[in-house]
């Protein structure tokens, strides 16, 4: 279950929680947020730091989380379904089963991330950095993968 400190900091807004995550980088001050199963529906997450976080299985359906940084996060089984993550960070984040169905993940950093068996139907995925990704069992069914280079660099 999701830490419920973490959970009411992430209700102060995204300056207050990446403060928070800057005053924790130091390796003796590091903190990884616990926001495993968490419902985070809907929520507007745009520019939030969860470099490293636990949000395996967490319903992050219909949220904003444009510009967001992901890189290392945890993410297994997640609920993304229609979330809006343009531009958003996820270099070596680990997302095997995620649903992003409908997702708009237009201008996404996606290299070297773990989507094994995740399921990406009609999401939008235009430009979005795939390099390396391991793509594996991915439902890719109407994606959109206009200009987005997925090969194993």
């Amino acid at each position: 279950m999701a830490n419920e400190g973490h959970i009411e900091l992430l209700k102060l807004g995204s300056e207050r929680w990446n403060a928070w995550r800057r005053e924790r980088r130091p390796k003796r001050f590091r903190v990884t947020p616990d926001l495993y199963n968490a419902d985070l529906a809907g929520k507007k997450l745009d520019r939030f730091d969860f470099h490293g976080a636990n949000l395996g299985k967490a319903d992050l359906s219909a949220t904003s989380a444009q510009k967001a940084h992901f890189e290392k996060a945890f993410l297994e089984d997640a609920n993304l379904f229609s979330a809006v993550l343009t531009e958003s960070h996820f270099w070596r984040a680990a997302m095997a089963g995620v649903d992003l169905r409908r997702a708009t993940l237009t201008k996404a950093v996606l290299p070297m991330v773990d989507l094994t068996g995740a399921n990406l139907a009609e999401a939008d995925l235009r430009d979005a950095d795939l390099r390396g990704a391991s793509l594996r069992g991915t439902n890719l069914w109407h994606a959109d993968l206009s200009g987005a280079p997925f090969y194993n660099a």
